[in-house]
């Protein structure tokens, strides 16, 4: 999206919640998230053998969910090293190559007990965040809302949107759902107040 900015490099697995741990540092972040139903890989990661170590090292997961097309990567190595289900909305399937989309997923289905998908489109047609319903709630925002070096919240630049406005609109869909953590698939992860941030920035704009 940028240029000019570390991004998946690799680092130690480093928790941020209870049983949420992020994977990449720099601008663009991936993330594991455990759940008694199974983890979940929020996002592909690089295909590199440090990831593949760190991913055992948290209990393997058994979906890929991909919260648009952008972040697709090389999801089908994930599918085939790991045996991993790949969810993503069926708007945005169809840049998923050389794998099956084993769960094509809707708004308010949910991929384990905890976790409920939000179809949140106008970045692009697909886009979809995950809500982990654990504690005070974790939004995995996607690129629906993304956050700057100091935290700041910000809408993808809409050069890189489908939709604009829709996308602008699509920020009211996440304040229906309560959550107190923010994490970008671009930026630094808010882990506190982010649902009132999110509500501030909302009428700002």
């Amino acid at each position: 999206m940028e240029t000019g900015v570390p991004t998946l490099e690799r680092i130690a697995p480093l928790m941020l919640l209870e049983g949420v741990y992020q994977l990449c540092p720099g601008w663009e972040k991936r993330y594991l998230v455990r759940t008694p139903q199974g983890n979940i890989l929020v996002d592909t990661p690089p295909a590199t053998e440090g990831i593949f170590a760190d991913i055992a090292s948290l209990g393997g997961a058994e979906i890929l969910f991909i919260t648009h097309r952008d972040t697709v990567g090389d999801a089908w190595i994930f599918h085939e090293r790991l045996g991993l289900r790949i969810a993503i909305h069926p708007d945005d399937a169809g840049y998923v190559t050389s794998a099956p989309v084993d769960l094509p997923i809707h708004d308010g289905d949910r991929l384990t007990a905890e976790t409920r998908v939000i179809h949140a489109p106008g970045h692009s047609p697909g886009s979809c965040a995950l809500l982990l319903e654990r504690g005070e709630g974790a939004l995995f925002s996607g690129d629906v809302v993304i956050t700057g070096e100091r935290g700041e919240l910000r809408l993808p630049l809409e050069g890189y949107s489908d939709a604009p406005r829709r996308a602008r609109h699509a920020l009211s869909r996440l304040l229906r759902y309560s959550f107190d953590a923010l994490l970008p698939a671009h930026g630094v992860p808010i882990l506190t107040d982010a649902h009132t941030l999110l509500r501030e920035f909302v009428a700002r704009h």
